[in-house]
């Protein structure tokens, strides 16, 4: 929203992303062997939110774990969507360990 003022001024915007994962997410190993624990290798969902704040709506959203994206469509202002976005659990992770997961919004 930066806009310019006159042929020598220019205001600068520092805007908020148009969409923001909203945490926590939750884990599910449905897809793997269904116990409750995302272990090594194993295929899991993550039940990632996603919401709206920027006052209009946000069209074409979608997300990924590093996969495939997932498609979130369009998000109203305000409006908060949950998919599922499939995830492998690196296959040399210490069981039981905590590792981090990066989400990409788009």
């Amino acid at each position: 929203t930066a806009s310019v003022q006159s042929t020598t001024t220019v205001t600068e915007a520092f805007d908020f992303p148009n969409v923001l994962m909203t945490n926590p997410f939750s884990v599910s190993d449905s897809p793997g062997d269904n116990d409750g624990y995302p272990e090594p290798g194993e295929n899991v969902l993550l039940s990632v939110a996603i919401t709206n704040t920027t006052g209009g709506t946000v069209n074409n959203v979608t997300a990924n774990a590093g996969g495939a994206n997932v498609n979130y469509g369009n998000i109203a202002d305000g409006q908060t969507v949950t998919q599922q976005i499939p995830y492998t659990v690196p296959a040399n992770a210490a069981c039981g360990s905590m590792h981090q997961v990066t989400i990409n919004i788009n």
